[in-house]
Protein backbone atom coordinates (compact mmCIF):
# COMPACT_ATOMS: atom_id res chain seq x y z
CA UNK A 1 0.00 0.00 0.00
CA UNK A 2 2.83 2.25 0.26
CA UNK A 3 3.84 1.80 -2.91
CA UNK A 4 0.74 2.61 -4.46
CA UNK A 5 0.07 5.12 -2.28
CA UNK A 6 3.05 6.85 -3.01
CA UNK A 7 2.66 6.77 -7.05
CA UNK A 8 -1.05 8.35 -6.35
CA UNK A 9 0.29 11.24 -4.50
CA UNK A 10 3.53 11.17 -7.48
CA UNK A 11 0.67 10.90 -10.49
CA UNK A 12 -1.37 13.60 -8.90
CA UNK A 13 1.57 16.16 -8.78
CA UNK A 14 1.60 16.22 -5.24
CA UNK A 15 5.56 16.19 -4.79
CA UNK A 16 6.11 19.62 -7.84
CA UNK A 17 3.09 21.31 -5.80
CA UNK A 18 4.00 21.11 -2.64
CA UNK A 19 7.88 21.25 -2.61
CA UNK A 20 8.43 18.34 -0.27
CA UNK A 21 12.23 18.50 0.90
CA UNK A 22 11.79 15.27 3.04
CA UNK A 23 10.38 11.48 2.78
CA UNK A 24 10.06 9.96 6.38
CA UNK A 25 9.08 6.20 5.40
CA UNK A 26 8.32 4.16 8.68
CA UNK A 27 7.10 0.93 7.67
CA UNK A 28 7.52 -2.61 7.61
CA UNK A 29 6.21 -3.34 11.41
CA UNK A 30 3.13 -4.86 10.58
CA UNK A 31 4.54 -6.96 7.94
CA UNK A 32 7.66 -8.17 10.30
CA UNK A 33 5.28 -9.72 13.17
CA UNK A 34 2.82 -10.86 10.79
CA UNK A 35 4.90 -13.04 8.89
CA UNK A 36 4.37 -11.76 5.52
CA UNK A 37 6.52 -13.21 3.14
CA UNK A 38 10.18 -11.67 2.90
CA UNK A 39 11.02 -12.46 -0.50
CA UNK A 40 15.09 -11.76 -1.70
CA UNK A 41 16.59 -8.21 -1.74
CA UNK A 42 16.74 -7.23 -5.09
CA UNK A 43 17.26 -3.67 -7.19
CA UNK A 44 15.81 -3.03 -10.18
CA UNK A 45 12.22 -3.82 -11.95
CA UNK A 46 10.13 -6.04 -9.82
CA UNK A 47 6.95 -7.90 -10.85
CA UNK A 48 3.76 -7.39 -9.19
CA UNK A 49 4.37 -10.54 -7.49
CA UNK A 50 7.67 -9.82 -6.20
CA UNK A 51 5.89 -6.60 -4.77
CA UNK A 52 3.96 -8.43 -2.51
CA UNK A 53 6.69 -9.78 -0.41
CA UNK A 54 8.59 -7.87 2.19
CA UNK A 55 12.23 -7.43 0.89
CA UNK A 56 11.31 -6.67 -2.91
CA UNK A 57 8.97 -3.29 -1.65
CA UNK A 58 11.31 -1.85 0.43
CA UNK A 59 13.82 -2.14 -2.18
CA UNK A 60 11.47 -0.69 -4.97
CA UNK A 61 10.04 2.33 -2.74
CA UNK A 62 13.32 3.34 -1.64
CA UNK A 63 14.69 3.45 -5.21
CA UNK A 64 11.69 4.96 -6.36
CA UNK A 65 11.89 7.73 -3.94
CA UNK A 66 14.78 8.27 -4.06
CA UNK A 67 14.11 8.93 -8.08
CA UNK A 68 11.31 11.05 -7.23
CA UNK A 69 13.62 12.96 -4.34
CA UNK A 70 16.18 13.87 -6.36
CA UNK A 71 17.23 17.40 -4.68
CA UNK A 72 15.43 16.18 -1.69
CA UNK A 73 15.85 12.99 1.29
CA UNK A 74 14.77 9.75 1.76
CA UNK A 75 15.19 8.27 5.58
CA UNK A 76 13.77 5.35 6.52
CA UNK A 77 12.87 4.64 10.02
CA UNK A 78 13.65 1.21 11.07
CA UNK A 79 12.15 -0.04 13.79
CA UNK A 80 13.21 -1.98 17.03
CA UNK A 81 12.72 -5.51 17.07
CA UNK A 82 12.02 -6.06 13.01
CA UNK A 83 12.97 -9.02 11.36
CA UNK A 84 16.79 -9.03 11.19
CA UNK A 85 16.23 -9.74 7.34
CA UNK A 86 14.23 -6.72 6.57
CA UNK A 87 16.27 -4.12 8.71
CA UNK A 88 19.11 -5.42 6.40
CA UNK A 89 17.35 -4.50 3.37
CA UNK A 90 16.79 -1.23 4.39
CA UNK A 91 20.03 -0.24 4.55
CA UNK A 92 21.13 -2.38 2.26
CA UNK A 93 18.88 -0.35 0.16
CA UNK A 94 19.81 2.77 1.45
CA UNK A 95 23.12 2.13 0.37
CA UNK A 96 22.12 1.47 -2.88
CA UNK A 97 20.16 4.43 -3.35
CA UNK A 98 22.04 6.81 -1.66
CA UNK A 99 19.23 7.49 1.14
CA UNK A 100 19.20 7.35 4.78
CA UNK A 101 17.93 5.49 7.75
CA UNK A 102 17.55 5.97 11.12
CA UNK A 103 17.48 2.94 12.96
CA UNK A 104 15.68 3.08 16.36
CA UNK A 105 16.37 1.58 19.47
CA UNK A 106 14.12 0.17 22.01
CA UNK A 107 10.56 2.25 21.84
CA UNK A 108 7.75 1.73 24.30
CA UNK A 109 5.24 -0.49 22.50
CA UNK A 110 2.51 -2.31 23.28
CA UNK A 111 0.89 -5.16 20.62
CA UNK A 112 3.71 -4.37 18.54
CA UNK A 113 3.17 -0.59 17.97
CA UNK A 114 4.60 2.65 19.64
CA UNK A 115 2.77 3.48 22.67
CA UNK A 116 2.71 7.44 23.39
CA UNK A 117 5.67 7.49 25.28
CA UNK A 118 6.54 5.51 22.24
CA UNK A 119 5.86 7.84 19.75
CA UNK A 120 8.02 10.37 22.04
CA UNK A 121 10.65 8.21 21.70
CA UNK A 122 10.56 7.88 17.80
CA UNK A 123 10.21 11.68 17.75
CA UNK A 124 13.10 12.31 19.85
CA UNK A 125 15.16 9.86 17.42
CA UNK A 126 14.44 11.14 14.16
CA UNK A 127 14.86 14.82 15.36
CA UNK A 128 18.00 13.76 17.19
CA UNK A 129 18.79 12.92 13.54
CA UNK A 130 18.37 15.87 11.38
CA UNK A 131 18.68 18.47 13.81
CA UNK A 132 22.03 19.81 12.29
CA UNK A 133 20.62 19.99 8.99
CA UNK A 134 17.51 22.11 9.76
Amino acid sequence: SFIYRMEKLYSEGFFEREKIDTVLVFGATNDSWANVELGNISFGTHTDAELRTVLPAICHITGRLAEIMKDGRVIYIINSGLKPEISEAVKLSAEHYGTEYIALGDINKRCNHPTVEGMRNICDAVYEYVKDSV
